[in-house]
């Protein structure tokens, strides 16, 4: 059977590259289940054969919505290899800069914060590796995920990629929510790595710097040197891995 992705946050930006990727893999076959509140971009439709790809409408920070989008990908192609879980928004509240304008209409106290980003960009992954981890021990005794450009075989139940940020890593000042939620997915992906590989998941994290998406607040590429972007050929790997999904390390970011 062909190797079967699923990736979240899949109509821009990492994701949409991403599948665009697997999808241009001549020898894996891959199958691709695509999950965000929009589908493609009609500019890339053409490149999503309705006999390989599956496109599911999700709000991923709904656990009922993620539960339906890896039940019906299950249900169109029977097995799941890889799971991208890469749905991510910038912050929905500033504090600090919020306090005048609320003040100014004669509150008599702050508003209830957005935690938005935090459904998002943080419960949403830990939805996505529950679902995930679920669905691909479901596979086949004697089966492993597919090998070469289906993803790295060696007896893997399944690969699980989060999508954190070096805003994980570093201080973001002017994105804390965002910030605290990637610093949240690296503490994750270090915790489960080491219980997942037991049962024959891999579960890693990247970090990119400011790649070049929607996501990336106004201005910011402009203030930022090219060189110190991350290119999205970087992010698919294709120069160092020839196209193929890298061997992931059994816990790490």
């Amino acid at each position: 059977m062909p190797p079967v992705a699923l990736i979240t946050g899949a109509s821009s930006g990492i994701g949409l590259a991403l599948a665009q990727h697997l999808l241009s893999l001549p020898r894996a076959n891959w199958h691709l289940i695509l999950a965000d509140l929009n589908p493609p971009p009609p500019s890339s439709s053409t490149s999503f054969p309705s006999n390989r790809t599956l496109f599911v409408r999700t709000d991923v920070a709904s656990w009922e919505q993620q539960a339906a989008l890896f039940r019906a990908g299950f249900a169109r192609f029977g097995r799941l290899d890889f799971a991208a879980l890469n749905a991510g928004i910038d912050d929905r509240d500033d504090i600090f800069n919020s306090i005048e304008a609320e003040e100014s209409k004669g509150l008599e106290g702050p508003r209830k914060p957005s935690l938005r980003t935090f459904e998002v960009d943080l419960d949403a992954v830990y939805y996505g590796v529950k679902l995930a981890a679920w669905y691909m021990s479901r596979r086949k005794p004697g089966s492993s995920a597919a090998g070469g450009e289906g993803g790295g075989g060696g007896g893997v139940k399944g690969r699980i990629v989060i999508t954190s940020s070096s805003a994980g890593l570093y201080a973001a000042p002017a994105i804390p929510q965002y910030c605290a939620a990637k610093h949240a997915l690296v503490g994750l992906t270090r915790s489960l790595a080491p219980a997942a590989a037991d049962v024959g998941i891999t579960v890693n994290a990247i970090c990119p710097a400011v790649v070049v998406t929607g996501l990336a607040p106004a201005g910011l590429l402009d203030a930022w040197p090219e060189e110190m972007r991350t290119p999205m050929s970087t992010m698919m790997r294709k120069e160092r891995d020839r196209g193929r999904i890298p061997r992931t390390r059994r816990m790490g970011v």
